[in-house]
């Protein structure tokens, strides 16, 4: 995470998300499991980089594979990606509580930590073109199979051309997962990646092939988010005028401050007396921290003597030069006190 802080601006401050919404049972182990099929084909297919939460299931494709996993409650629409699922996983243990917006995800702990991922908005409803391509192939009663790339893998015949479908038991109160390969692949053909190929053997999807559209799409897309990024620095340079503003006031009065200054030390030099005013600003910062060191001092000079006249009501202090005093009120005797001096000390 990283964070740009112009030298003068003030730090910006951070607060904690505000998660409302429970984290399913198993949430992370979910995730886990669908990040071993999340794909590496960043340019030819972008969304399989990702894991795309969709409600109550979580989706993933690397265009071979194509899974499936219930989470048990809906909790709203997002992708993360395997970076994300990383730093989740190294939190040590599930969070709590959780909440997405536009552009984020937020997880809390009930110890305080939190963390917030930044997302883009998605151009295309993958997870539901995931789901129809899923029921398109799966029927009740398939063979169930480790939820593992391998493990599906070592169900298929070499020479299989034709997609399957395997049940994924997710282990978590019962909720069971799905995954459907295609050894031809399903979102982009190797050899025939090509739209001219594909046209020709009759396999072209206008809305999954067209890799230019969904590029151009995800430039408008960015293009928006950078619009957005405009109107929070927009906010910024509106703050930066407005402390500008306030540090110029304040050196305008430092100017007039010292003008005054100058006219007090003449005033003082041609031997007139200086009223109270002209004191105050001829007095150094320093000579005010000297007398609150001194009184800190006076104050650690009576504490050390609290004790010294026991069960005596003391209703006043005072150090006069080098002397201690405390100023004992008298039982039964309304108003009049004793000044009893302490010890001497060597309060300078």
């Amino acid at each position: 995470m990283k964070f740009e802080l112009p030298p003068g601006l003030d730090a910006q401050k951070i607060d904690a998300p505000v998660a409302t919404i429970d984290v399913p049972k198993g949430f992370l182990q979910a995730l886990r499991r669908a990040k071993q099929f999340v794909g590496s084909h960043s340019k030819s297919f972008p969304a399989g980089t990702f894991v795309h939460i969709a409600e109550d299931k979580l989706y993933a494709s690397n265009n071979r594979h194509l899974v499936e996993f219930e989470i048990g409650a809906k909790i709203g629409t997002a992708r993360l990606a395997k970076s994300d699922i990383d730093v989740l996983s190294g939190m040590g243990d599930e969070p709590n509580k959780l909440v997405i917006s536009d552009n984020k995800v937020s997880f809390t702990w009930s110890d305080g930590r939190w963390v917030i991922f930044q997302t883009e908005p998605v151009a295309f409803d993958w997870s539901e073109e995931f789901k129809k391509r899923i029921d398109a192939y799966w029927v009740e009663g398939r063979p169930t199979v480790v939820p593992t790339k391998k493990s599906v893998d070592a169900h298929l015949k070499p020479s299989r051309k034709e997609p399957v479908a395997f049940d994924l038991p997710h282990g978590e109160n019962g909720r069971t997962g799905r995954v459907v390969v295609f050894p031809k692949g399903i979102f982009f053909r190797k050899g025939k990646s090509g739209i001219s190929g594909l046209i020709d053997d009759g396999t072209f999807d206008p809305r999954i092939d067209d890799v230019f559209a969904e590029a151009i799409e995800e430039t408008k897309v960015a293009k928006k988010a950078k619009e957005k990024q405009i109107e929070r620095l927009i906010t910024r340079i509106e703050a930066i005028k407005t402390q500008i503003e306030n540090l110029t006031t304040e050196g305008e009065e430092l100017d007039r401050k010292l003008v005054a200054q100058h006219d007090g030390v003449a005033k003082y030099q041609s031997g007139e007396d200086l009223d109270e005013t002209e004191r105050a600003i001829l007095t150094p910062v320093c000579a005010e921290l000297s007398s609150m060191s001194r009184n800190n001092e006076v104050e650690a000079e009576f504490d050390q003597h609290e004790d010294a006249i026991p069960n005596q009501n003391v209703c006043d202090r005072e150090c006069p030069g080098q002397a201690v005093f405390h100023f004992i009120q008298r039982d039964g005797l309304p108003g009049q006190v004793d000044l009893i001096p302490i010890q001497r000390a060597s309060v300078q």
